[in-house]
């Protein structure tokens, strides 16, 4: 791993979940990829395929804890800016800034809380593209 590292255009050299990764610099990557690819006669595997066989490599803890990452990761951003919109407008109605009864501020409201009044269908759908499931059913399941 040390000699790897002393090549010229290798900016890093490491190891993590059993793979050797090397860093080269931009542009040098997918020459050594074709070359590589070439010299050892291998096809090209896609990321997804090359996340299959890492995820086989974990115990069984990290595999749940992937699972649950994988399903939970891509809901954040509405649960994040739901919770920002509520706390924006809790601070307006404290503050006396708009009044309660405004439409807009109603409407602001309800959008406010749309990810966690839906939350357990946006996990269902997520759930579903994780186990390889038809989505709509997930989602479908979630709102039931």
């Amino acid at each position: 791993m040390t000699a790897i590292g002393k090549v010229d255009g290798v900016k890093g050299c490491f190891r993590n979940a059993g793979q050797l990764q090397v860093i080269f610099g931009t542009g040098i990557v997918n020459k050594v990829y074709a070359a590589l690819i070439q010299v050892a006669g291998i096809g090209e595997t896609s990321k997804a395929d090359v996340a299959k066989i890492a995820a086989r490599k974990l115990n069984p803890l990290q595999r749940v804890a992937r699972l649950l990452s994988n399903i939970f990761v891509p809901i954040i951003p509405a649960i994040v800016a739901s919770g920002l919109l509520m706390g924006l407008l809790g601070m307006v109605k404290t503050y006396g800034w708009v009044s309660a009864d405004n439409a807009l501020y109603i409407m602001l409201d309800m959008c406010s809380s749309a990810a966690f009044i839906i939350l357990p269908i946006l996990i269902g759908f997520t759930a579903a593209c994780e186990f390889g499931g038809n989505p709509y059913l997930g989602t479908t399941l979630g709102g039931g």
